[in-house]
């Protein structure tokens, strides 16, 4: 089990702040945050045992709780937020109540059929959990077997098209390619040749790829087959990937990495590409 500790005044008034900031029906029914730092505990060696704090069983950076009505009887506040240490040092204050506001996201005040809170027999407010918008399993060996067939993969396409993901990506993260959208919903469905040599290059998306690779590689070579002779004559990777402008090393690194998944995920392509050496 973790080492807890309460968490100082400037913590607990960081809380309230955000809470006073982003959370206004929490503020509102002055909700009580109670705040613990945790680190994780060492073996005689000075290696931690496990991790600070866990959500599903791995490491993150913090948890919220709704606290019981027995122990608000015992004087603790309405809801407890459990921070990994660790984590809290070394970050500035931004990034902590960008961390805070995703906690306290996880709860509301539950309303009656009326729209007022309920309480509990202290008069302090009750909560229902907010889950997040996103959240699914992710088996990698499985994703890259099964490909658009795994429910891995299956899940990750419904955020990535979905308007909350896109909007995030077109505020945040402006270098990351835009999903084809029109070309996922025609390789969702579209049927390859049996002769591999005769797969669109495309089909490298569906394996990590990037759009802007796939386009650059299909101008330049339009099939797998194309792609996979001109690999095979290459007698040094180096020069190769210089050669086709645009593509670059890290360019190359991924592809390489693109085609071993297919090789794993795809028997035909496997089976008939098995002997062109580190192809």
């Amino acid at each position: 089990m973790p080492i807890y500790e309460r968490a100082s005044n400037d913590v607990r008034d960081l809380v309230n702040r955000t809470m006073e900031l982003y959370h206004g029906p929490l503020h509102d029914v002055e909700t009580r945050v109670d705040v613990l730092l945790a680190t994780p505990k060492l073996n005689k060696k000075g290696i931690p045992t496990g991790p600070a704090v866990k959500y599903h069983g791995k490491k993150c950076a913090a948890v919220i709780r709704t606290v019981s009505y027995k122990d608000r009887v015992k004087g603790a506040g309405d809801l407890e937020i459990t921070i990994d240490e660790e984590w809290w040092m070394a970050h500035d204050e931004e990034q902590r109540i960008a961390l805070l506001d995703h906690e306290l996201t996880h709860r509301e005040p539950k309303l009656d059929k009326n729209g007022a809170v309920k309480t509990d027999d202290l008069g302090r407010p009750k909560f229902v959990r907010i889950d997040h918008d996103f959240e699914f399993g992710w088996f990698a060996t499985t994703a890259l077997r099964h490909g658009k067939l795994s429910v891995e993969v299956e899940q990750a396409r419904q955020m990535i098209e979905s308007e909350r993901w896109q909007n995030c990506i077109q505020r945040f993260l402006p270098g990351l390619e835009p999903i084809d959208v029109a070309r996922s919903e025609a390789t969702a469905t579209r049927v390859l040749p049996s002769d591999w040599k005769q797969w669109p290059i495309d089909e490298l998306g569906e394996f990590g790829l990037s759009v802007g690779k796939v386009k650059l590689l299909s101008a330049e070579f339009g099939t797998m087959g194309k792609l996979m002779e001109s690999l095979a004559k290459a007698e040094e990777p180096g020069f190769w990937c210089k050669a086709v402008k645009g593509l670059g090393e890290n360019g190359y690194a991924a592809l390489t990495e693109a085609i071993a998944a297919m090789r794993k995920a795809r028997p035909a392509f496997a089976a008939a590409d098995g002997d062109k050496g580190n192809w």
